[in-house]
């Protein structure tokens, strides 16, 4: 399984392992502070203590959510939320789990688009950017063969 690891740049460059679970996502952020990692684990967004002392279920969080970035002070997540044809950012408190729409991706032209990611927003809430993948091609129709 998946796994983060903490190298020590300074010291003897010895790897400590920040998981002991099975990561299930490729998507995860570590907060300002260093202290906690939002990633999910066996399809559940959790908080995972760097230091080891106290792994948690993310509030308000559900499946398949995807988290993007802390906010400055560490309160809450910006996380993904995709639906059947529409793709959200959610900000939701660590706390309490409030969850409300932040923002809201819809690109120009939505037609054959297979996934929206990555999607990156800067810790102070201002500005994100985001990818899209697309599949475009082309229909010949050939008559009067016999």
């Amino acid at each position: 399984p998946k796994q983060l690891f903490e190298l020590d740049l300074d010291g003897d460059g010895k790897v400590k392992p920040l998981t002991n679970k099975g990561l299930s996502g490729s998507a995860f952020t570590l907060s300002h502070d260093a202290r906690t990692i939002a990633v999910g684990v066996d399809q559940k967004l959790m908080l995972l203590s760097v230091a080891g002392d106290g792994d948690r279920l993310m509030p308000g969080a559900r499946p398949g959510d995807i988290p993007i970035e802390w906010t400055e002070d560490n309160s809450a997540l910006y996380i993904l939320e995709r639906t059947h044809n529409n793709v959200r950012i959610m900000h939701v408190d660590v706390t309490s789990g409030e969850r409300k729409e932040w923002a809201a991706i819809r690109p120009g032209d939505p037609a054959v688009i297979l996934d929206v990611m990555p999607v990156h927003i800067t810790p102070d809430g201002q500005t994100f950017a985001y990818g899209y993948r697309r599949f475009l091609s082309d229909l010949f129709l050939v008559t009067g063969l016999s």
